[in-house]
Protein backbone atom coordinates (compact mmCIF):
# COMPACT_ATOMS: atom_id res chain seq x y z
CA UNK A 1 0.00 0.00 0.00
CA UNK A 2 1.08 3.88 -0.22
CA UNK A 3 1.06 3.98 3.79
CA UNK A 4 3.43 0.88 4.17
CA UNK A 5 5.71 2.26 0.97
CA UNK A 6 5.87 5.07 2.76
CA UNK A 7 6.53 4.08 5.99
CA UNK A 8 9.49 2.08 4.50
CA UNK A 9 10.96 5.25 2.81
CA UNK A 10 11.21 6.50 6.40
CA UNK A 11 13.35 3.25 8.38
CA UNK A 12 17.04 3.56 8.46
CA UNK A 13 18.25 0.90 5.89
CA UNK A 14 20.99 -0.63 3.68
CA UNK A 15 20.57 -1.25 0.15
CA UNK A 16 22.94 -3.09 -1.55
CA UNK A 17 22.84 -2.34 -5.42
CA UNK A 18 23.71 -5.28 -7.65
CA UNK A 19 25.82 -3.70 -10.48
CA UNK A 20 28.00 -5.85 -11.72
CA UNK A 21 31.44 -7.07 -9.76
CA UNK A 22 31.87 -3.84 -7.68
CA UNK A 23 30.91 -2.29 -5.14
CA UNK A 24 27.43 -0.04 -5.07
CA UNK A 25 25.64 0.63 -1.59
CA UNK A 26 23.22 3.33 0.02
CA UNK A 27 22.89 3.87 3.17
CA UNK A 28 19.63 6.40 4.26
CA UNK A 29 18.28 7.55 7.16
CA UNK A 30 14.82 9.33 7.10
CA UNK A 31 15.96 12.28 4.75
CA UNK A 32 19.46 11.57 4.36
CA UNK A 33 21.53 9.10 2.61
CA UNK A 34 24.52 7.96 1.66
CA UNK A 35 26.22 6.38 -1.77
CA UNK A 36 29.40 4.65 -1.73
CA UNK A 37 30.67 3.50 -4.88
CA UNK A 38 33.95 1.63 -5.65
CA UNK A 39 35.34 0.02 -9.11
CA UNK A 40 32.13 -0.33 -10.77
CA UNK A 41 30.54 -1.68 -13.84
CA UNK A 42 28.65 -0.24 -16.34
CA UNK A 43 25.54 -1.17 -15.00
CA UNK A 44 26.04 0.72 -11.87
CA UNK A 45 24.99 3.71 -14.24
CA UNK A 46 21.59 2.50 -15.03
CA UNK A 47 21.41 0.94 -11.26
CA UNK A 48 22.01 3.99 -9.50
CA UNK A 49 19.60 6.34 -11.82
CA UNK A 50 16.88 4.01 -11.44
CA UNK A 51 17.57 3.99 -7.20
CA UNK A 52 17.72 8.15 -7.22
CA UNK A 53 15.19 9.73 -9.22
CA UNK A 54 13.09 11.76 -6.79
CA UNK A 55 16.47 12.52 -4.77
CA UNK A 56 20.12 12.37 -4.50
CA UNK A 57 22.29 11.24 -1.92
CA UNK A 58 23.56 13.87 0.79
CA UNK A 59 26.75 12.31 0.75
CA UNK A 60 29.09 10.50 -1.92
CA UNK A 61 32.05 8.26 -1.19
CA UNK A 62 34.32 7.32 -4.37
CA UNK A 63 36.98 5.80 -2.80
CA UNK A 64 39.79 4.25 -5.43
CA UNK A 65 41.27 5.32 -8.51
CA UNK A 66 39.94 7.00 -11.16
CA UNK A 67 37.00 4.55 -13.49
CA UNK A 68 34.83 6.26 -15.81
CA UNK A 69 31.85 3.73 -15.07
CA UNK A 70 32.05 4.71 -11.31
CA UNK A 71 32.18 8.33 -12.54
CA UNK A 72 28.99 7.70 -14.96
CA UNK A 73 26.96 6.21 -11.87
CA UNK A 74 27.70 8.81 -9.57
CA UNK A 75 26.33 11.46 -12.22
CA UNK A 76 23.51 9.62 -12.47
CA UNK A 77 23.03 9.68 -9.13
CA UNK A 78 23.36 13.01 -8.25
CA UNK A 79 21.57 14.05 -11.50
CA UNK A 80 23.60 17.59 -11.66
CA UNK A 81 22.40 18.05 -8.21
CA UNK A 82 25.39 19.16 -5.18
CA UNK A 83 25.09 16.40 -2.56
CA UNK A 84 26.60 18.55 0.82
CA UNK A 85 29.62 16.28 1.28
CA UNK A 86 31.62 14.15 -1.72
CA UNK A 87 34.82 12.57 -0.99
CA UNK A 88 36.98 10.91 -3.90
CA UNK A 89 40.21 8.68 -3.61
CA UNK A 90 41.41 10.43 -6.72
CA UNK A 91 43.29 13.82 -6.33
CA UNK A 92 40.99 15.10 -9.32
CA UNK A 93 37.50 15.68 -10.02
CA UNK A 94 36.26 13.44 -12.78
CA UNK A 95 35.33 15.10 -15.78
CA UNK A 96 31.81 13.47 -15.31
CA UNK A 97 31.07 15.51 -12.30
CA UNK A 98 32.14 18.91 -13.42
CA UNK A 99 29.30 20.26 -11.60
CA UNK A 100 30.52 19.46 -7.73
CA UNK A 101 31.51 22.63 -5.95
CA UNK A 102 35.09 22.63 -4.64
CA UNK A 103 33.85 23.63 -1.22
CA UNK A 104 31.39 20.66 -1.00
CA UNK A 105 34.43 17.90 -1.76
CA UNK A 106 36.64 16.53 1.21
CA UNK A 107 39.59 15.02 1.40
CA UNK A 108 39.86 11.25 1.72
CA UNK A 109 41.96 12.00 4.63
CA UNK A 110 39.16 13.24 6.64
CA UNK A 111 38.31 10.83 9.53
CA UNK A 112 34.44 11.14 10.44
CA UNK A 113 31.55 13.86 9.05
CA UNK A 114 28.09 13.32 9.17
CA UNK A 115 24.92 14.74 7.76
CA UNK A 116 21.50 14.60 9.23
CA UNK A 117 20.90 11.17 11.08
CA UNK A 118 23.86 9.74 9.77
CA UNK A 119 27.85 9.84 10.66
CA UNK A 120 30.22 8.29 8.60
CA UNK A 121 34.09 7.33 9.77
CA UNK A 122 37.05 6.67 7.46
CA UNK A 123 39.12 4.11 8.93
CA UNK A 124 42.34 3.53 7.47
CA UNK A 125 44.28 0.59 8.05
CA UNK A 126 47.51 -0.79 6.22
CA UNK A 127 45.54 -3.15 3.44
CA UNK A 128 43.10 -1.05 3.34
CA UNK A 129 39.88 1.38 3.73
CA UNK A 130 36.50 0.70 6.26
CA UNK A 131 33.97 3.17 6.42
CA UNK A 132 31.91 2.70 9.52
CA UNK A 133 28.48 4.68 9.13
CA UNK A 134 26.42 5.02 12.36
CA UNK A 135 22.71 5.57 11.42
CA UNK A 136 19.86 5.84 14.37
CA UNK A 137 22.58 4.06 16.70
CA UNK A 138 23.09 1.34 14.77
CA UNK A 139 26.11 0.22 12.90
CA UNK A 140 27.14 -0.50 9.20
CA UNK A 141 30.89 -1.49 8.17
CA UNK A 142 31.87 -1.56 4.96
CA UNK A 143 35.49 -2.69 4.24
CA UNK A 144 36.41 -1.29 0.54
CA UNK A 145 39.66 -3.60 -1.43
CA UNK A 146 41.83 -5.76 0.30
CA UNK A 147 41.12 -5.18 3.81
CA UNK A 148 42.62 -7.71 7.20
CA UNK A 149 40.14 -7.51 9.56
CA UNK A 150 42.48 -8.24 12.49
CA UNK A 151 44.18 -4.25 11.86
CA UNK A 152 41.26 -2.92 12.84
CA UNK A 153 41.24 -1.60 16.70
CA UNK A 154 39.51 -3.40 18.68
CA UNK A 155 36.54 -0.69 19.22
CA UNK A 156 35.58 -1.25 15.32
CA UNK A 157 35.36 -4.89 15.17
CA UNK A 158 30.93 -4.67 16.07
CA UNK A 159 28.63 -3.74 13.47
CA UNK A 160 24.72 -4.04 13.41
CA UNK A 161 25.33 -4.78 9.59
CA UNK A 162 28.59 -5.44 7.69
CA UNK A 163 28.79 -5.08 4.20
CA UNK A 164 31.19 -7.45 1.58
CA UNK A 165 31.93 -6.67 -1.59
CA UNK A 166 34.99 -8.65 -1.66
CA UNK A 167 36.86 -11.26 0.97
CA UNK A 168 38.53 -10.04 4.16
CA UNK A 169 41.41 -11.52 5.79
CA UNK A 170 40.57 -12.76 9.47
CA UNK A 171 36.62 -11.93 9.20
CA UNK A 172 36.21 -14.06 12.61
CA UNK A 173 37.84 -10.54 13.74
CA UNK A 174 34.65 -8.81 13.22
CA UNK A 175 31.61 -9.42 15.46
CA UNK A 176 27.95 -8.70 13.92
CA UNK A 177 24.15 -9.70 13.75
CA UNK A 178 23.87 -9.41 9.43
CA UNK A 179 26.30 -9.92 7.11
CA UNK A 180 25.22 -8.10 3.30
CA UNK A 181 26.98 -9.80 0.86
CA UNK A 182 27.64 -8.17 -2.85
CA UNK A 183 28.27 -11.14 -5.39
CA UNK A 184 28.67 -11.77 -8.82
CA UNK A 185 28.44 -15.44 -10.49
CA UNK A 186 31.81 -16.35 -9.99
CA UNK A 187 32.77 -15.40 -6.62
CA UNK A 188 29.27 -15.65 -4.66
CA UNK A 189 30.19 -19.64 -2.94
CA UNK A 190 33.69 -17.88 -1.93
CA UNK A 191 32.23 -14.93 -0.05
CA UNK A 192 29.21 -16.46 1.50
CA UNK A 193 31.83 -19.18 3.07
CA UNK A 194 34.25 -15.87 3.89
CA UNK A 195 31.28 -13.94 5.44
CA UNK A 196 30.46 -17.64 7.04
CA UNK A 197 33.29 -16.62 9.44
CA UNK A 198 31.61 -14.19 11.50
CA UNK A 199 28.62 -16.59 12.59
CA UNK A 200 25.87 -14.11 11.40
CA UNK A 201 23.23 -14.61 9.12
CA UNK A 202 23.61 -14.08 5.43
CA UNK A 203 21.99 -12.20 3.04
CA UNK A 204 23.45 -12.27 -0.86
CA UNK A 205 22.47 -10.54 -3.85
CA UNK A 206 23.36 -13.22 -5.87
CA UNK A 207 20.16 -15.00 -5.52
CA UNK A 208 17.89 -11.53 -4.95
CA UNK A 209 19.08 -9.30 -6.70
CA UNK A 210 19.52 -5.71 -5.39
CA UNK A 211 18.44 -5.96 -1.67
CA UNK A 212 17.39 -3.64 1.47
CA UNK A 213 18.10 -4.72 4.96
CA UNK A 214 15.72 -2.40 7.06
CA UNK A 215 16.40 -1.44 10.80
CA UNK A 216 13.47 -1.95 12.95
CA UNK A 217 12.64 -1.00 16.36
CA UNK A 218 15.09 -3.10 19.22
CA UNK A 219 17.51 -3.77 16.38
CA UNK A 220 15.62 -6.25 14.67
CA UNK A 221 16.52 -6.60 11.20
CA UNK A 222 14.71 -7.29 8.24
CA UNK A 223 15.25 -7.62 4.63
CA UNK A 224 13.36 -6.50 1.26
CA UNK A 225 14.10 -7.21 -2.40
Amino acid sequence: SADAADIARRQPRVTLLECGGGLAVTVSSGKESVLLLFDCGKAAITVCADAFQAKSPEILLMPGKYDRATALAARAALQARQPQKTVLGSRRVPDELYFLRRNALLSSDDEQFSVGGITVQQIRTETGLWYRMVIEQNVVLIPVGECDAAELETKYRRADILVLGASVRNLSAVGCRTVLVSSVADSDQMLCSNAAKTGSEIYSTWQNGSLTLYFKPKNAIFAWN
